[in-house]
């Protein structure tokens, strides 16, 4: 009795490898899915990084715009004032004289 096997049954064509099956699934969500994942995260990390960048320059350009300004006016107010003082004081002059 222990002579007898038991048939082996034909692999049909259509009939999946259970095992290829798992073994692609398995593959799928450890190993292809966090892979594209992390590159996912990292490409959005660049892509943060490039904005953040982005938006340091800017705010770089407005601070120096504001000192361009405030340089300017700091020299017009420069120029006006003594010509202001002259005039006041002629002015005082000619009431007291």
């Amino acid at each position: 009795m222990s002579d007898l096997k038991e048939p082996e049954s034909p692999k049909s064509p259509k009939t999946p490898d259970i095992g290829k099956e798992i073994g692609k699934t398995l593959s799928s969500v450890f190993v292809e899915s966090p892979v594209a994942l992390f590159k996912t995260i990292t490409k959005a990390g660049a892509d943060e990084a490039a904005f953040l960048e982005a938006k340091k320059k800017a705010a770089d350009e407005e601070l120096a715009r504001a000192n361009e300004e405030r340089a300017s006016a700091e020299e017009e107010r420069a120029r006006v004032e003594p010509e202001a003082e002259t005039a006041r004081i002629a002015d005082a002059h000619s009431r007291c004289c």
